[in-house]
């Protein structure tokens, strides 16, 4: 198995004045005429080295560029550079520049993109900005996504936009129990609040959204299954708008 490489002095040496100079059209002229392995090796200098370097502004416009020219070859190795430069402050989904590239992808590039950066977010504000930087409202769209990602902000955000399917029994079950399955304490307190929050009043449901955003919730999932009418869980798909599936279980009620 051949290994790929991520750093050449000779083609470093061939792009970095480009680079320098902001002449992105050279710079892919340059790349595109390279062998194949030469042209992977580019790639990854250009995500990992070169988009690092670039003040913010110009880093938007060659991530522009490259979406643009070939996002299947271009478009992950940017999102980490993105999600490093985030990291750092030196990026943000509040970017003008964030903006223009929504506007630009399709919808497959639309899912790597959410599926990329969800885990990277911070805070719940920035998980719904995401989503609606692409026009997602706040709906059971959302939820696929979400439900991927064990991390607290999405935590938060799937737990209050489940208010918009509240009368779907079967489907709170449905993720209730796959977050029981997964297993992590994160997961168990997010299903507590869900069987918490939909057998209280509507009242409870500041008091279980503050409980999460602090993550000072307890495990209450002793009995969920029997009490709310479980007696078997099969794999079941649910679909999103990429054209994508997600497995969740399906599980039966009994009435």
């Amino acid at each position: 198995m051949i290994k790929d490489v991520h750093y050449s002095l000779q083609i470093d040496r061939r792009m970095k004045p480009l680079v320098t100079a902001a002449d992105f059209e050279g710079l892919l002229e340059l790349v595109y005429s390279f062998s194949h392995s030469q042209f992977r090796t580019a790639v990854y200098m250009l995500g990992e080295r070169y988009a690092m370097d670039l003040p913010r502004d110009t880093f938007w416009e060659l991530f522009a560029l490259l979406l643009e020219r070939d996002a299947k070859a271009f478009l992950v190795v940017m999102l980490k550079a993105l999600s490093d430069r985030m990291s750092k402050g030196e990026a943000a989904i509040s970017d003008e520049g964030f903006g223009r590239l929504c506007g630009m992808m399709n919808d497959i590039d639309r899912q790597k993109t959410i599926e990329f950066l969800l885990p990277f977010l911070t805070d719940d504000e920035q998980v719904r900005r995401l989503f609606r930087c692409f026009g997602m409202q706040e709906t059971s769209e959302w939820m696929p996504f979400l439900i991927r990602v064990n991390t607290l902000p999405c935590a938060f955000v799937l737990f209050s936009s489940l208010r918009y399917v509240e009368h779907e029994r079967d489907y709170l079950v449905r993720i209730a129990y796959y977050l029981m399955k997964r297993g992590d304490g994160l997961s168990f307190n997010l299903a507590s609040l869900m069987k918490a929050y939909f057998g209280l009043e509507e009242g409870y449901l500041l008091a279980a959204t503050e409980a999460l955003r602090a993550g000072t919730t307890g495990n209450l999932v002793q009995g969920f299954l029997r009490e709310n009418g479980l007696k078997s869980a099969k794999a079941d798909v649910l679909e999103h708008d990429a054209g994508q599936q997600l497995c969740l279980p399906r599980v039966d009620v009994v009435s």
